[in-house]
Protein backbone atom coordinates (compact mmCIF):
# COMPACT_ATOMS: atom_id res chain seq x y z
CA UNK A 1 0.00 0.00 0.00
CA UNK A 2 1.44 3.36 -1.06
CA UNK A 3 1.33 6.34 1.25
CA UNK A 4 -0.46 9.39 -0.09
CA UNK A 5 1.69 12.44 -0.94
CA UNK A 6 0.37 14.20 2.18
CA UNK A 7 1.26 11.23 4.38
CA UNK A 8 4.76 11.08 2.87
CA UNK A 9 5.23 14.80 3.54
CA UNK A 10 4.24 14.35 7.19
CA UNK A 11 6.59 11.40 7.63
CA UNK A 12 9.56 13.18 6.07
CA UNK A 13 8.97 16.71 7.31
CA UNK A 14 12.03 18.00 9.13
CA UNK A 15 11.71 20.37 12.05
CA UNK A 16 11.08 23.89 10.79
CA UNK A 17 10.79 27.15 12.68
CA UNK A 18 9.80 30.58 11.42
CA UNK A 19 10.18 33.82 13.31
CA UNK A 20 8.80 37.05 11.94
CA UNK A 21 8.14 40.58 13.09
CA UNK A 22 4.51 40.91 11.98
CA UNK A 23 1.60 39.46 13.96
CA UNK A 24 -1.23 37.32 12.78
CA UNK A 25 -1.86 34.05 11.12
CA UNK A 26 -2.94 33.36 7.61
CA UNK A 27 -4.61 30.46 5.83
CA UNK A 28 -1.22 29.78 4.23
CA UNK A 29 0.38 29.27 7.66
CA UNK A 30 -2.48 27.03 8.77
CA UNK A 31 -2.13 24.92 5.61
CA UNK A 32 1.62 24.64 6.19
CA UNK A 33 1.11 23.55 9.79
CA UNK A 34 -1.19 20.79 8.54
CA UNK A 35 1.42 19.56 6.06
CA UNK A 36 4.40 20.09 8.37
CA UNK A 37 3.48 18.98 11.88
CA UNK A 38 6.88 20.03 13.25
CA UNK A 39 6.44 23.62 12.04
CA UNK A 40 6.68 26.28 14.73
CA UNK A 41 5.69 29.85 13.94
CA UNK A 42 6.60 32.63 16.34
CA UNK A 43 5.57 36.24 15.75
CA UNK A 44 7.69 38.74 17.67
CA UNK A 45 6.74 42.36 18.27
CA UNK A 46 9.33 44.83 19.52
CA UNK A 47 7.18 47.87 20.38
CA UNK A 48 3.56 46.74 20.74
CA UNK A 49 2.94 46.61 24.51
CA UNK A 50 -0.48 44.94 24.25
CA UNK A 51 0.92 42.06 22.14
CA UNK A 52 0.27 38.77 24.00
CA UNK A 53 3.06 36.84 22.26
CA UNK A 54 6.83 37.20 22.22
CA UNK A 55 8.06 40.77 22.51
CA UNK A 56 11.39 42.49 22.25
CA UNK A 57 14.42 41.98 20.07
CA UNK A 58 15.02 38.74 18.22
CA UNK A 59 18.27 38.13 20.06
CA UNK A 60 20.20 35.12 21.31
CA UNK A 61 18.04 34.82 24.44
CA UNK A 62 14.73 34.85 22.56
CA UNK A 63 16.04 32.46 19.89
CA UNK A 64 17.30 30.07 22.55
CA UNK A 65 13.90 30.08 24.25
CA UNK A 66 11.83 29.75 21.07
CA UNK A 67 14.06 27.12 19.48
CA UNK A 68 14.71 25.09 22.64
CA UNK A 69 14.75 21.42 21.77
CA UNK A 70 15.28 21.99 18.05
CA UNK A 71 18.00 20.01 16.35
CA UNK A 72 20.79 22.26 15.03
CA UNK A 73 19.95 21.00 11.51
CA UNK A 74 16.47 22.56 11.77
CA UNK A 75 15.55 24.93 8.95
CA UNK A 76 14.89 28.39 10.38
CA UNK A 77 13.04 31.04 8.37
CA UNK A 78 13.33 34.65 9.51
CA UNK A 79 11.36 37.59 8.16
CA UNK A 80 12.00 41.17 9.21
CA UNK A 81 14.11 44.29 8.79
CA UNK A 82 17.72 43.87 7.62
CA UNK A 83 19.29 44.72 10.99
CA UNK A 84 17.17 42.03 12.70
CA UNK A 85 18.11 39.49 10.03
CA UNK A 86 21.81 40.18 10.51
CA UNK A 87 21.68 39.94 14.32
CA UNK A 88 19.43 36.86 14.35
CA UNK A 89 21.51 35.02 11.75
CA UNK A 90 24.70 35.66 13.74
CA UNK A 91 23.00 34.57 16.98
CA UNK A 92 21.74 31.36 15.35
CA UNK A 93 25.16 30.44 13.97
CA UNK A 94 26.71 31.13 17.40
CA UNK A 95 24.15 28.70 18.85
CA UNK A 96 25.27 26.05 16.37
CA UNK A 97 22.54 26.24 13.74
CA UNK A 98 23.78 25.41 10.25
CA UNK A 99 24.12 28.64 8.24
CA UNK A 100 22.84 26.92 5.07
CA UNK A 101 19.58 26.12 6.86
CA UNK A 102 18.86 29.71 7.96
CA UNK A 103 16.62 31.44 5.41
CA UNK A 104 15.81 35.13 5.55
CA UNK A 105 13.36 37.53 3.96
CA UNK A 106 14.29 41.15 4.50
CA UNK A 107 11.94 44.11 4.36
CA UNK A 108 11.91 47.73 5.46
CA UNK A 109 8.91 49.68 6.69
Amino acid sequence: MKASPDARDKLKSPPVAELQKTPGSSPDFEALKTRLPNLRICHVMSDQLDWPGERGKVDESLLGRVLAGCDRETRVFLCGPPSMMDLATKALTRQGFCHRRIHTERFSL
